[in-house]
């Protein structure tokens, strides 16, 4: 009998849980329309930044814009745009 086996058994549900939540990323908008933002630190294996499809809970977001999104299952939501 493993002894361990229950105790692991509650981590792996414990960390597919902290695997659901949503996260909180900066990001730059590449593109304005369709909407799309390279989250900070997402490239792929070529280096290339990844944009991400996003929806935006505030107005005026142009290209080049800082923004603070929240991200889960990849998809990814403004929440605030940071203004000069």
């Amino acid at each position: 009998m493993d002894l361990l086996r229950p105790l692991l058994d509650q981590i792996a549900k414990l960390w597919a849980r902290v695997d659901q939540m949503p996260t909180i990323r900066w990001g730059t908008v590449a593109t304005a329309t369709p909407l799309r933002v390279v989250l900070d630190g997402d490239i792929d294996e070529n280096e290339n930044p990844v944009l991400a499809p996003a929806q935006t809970a505030v107005t005026g977001v142009t290209t080049g814009t800082r923004v603070l999104c929240v991200e889960q299952h990849r998809r990814v939501i403004i929440i605030q745009a940071v203004t000069s």
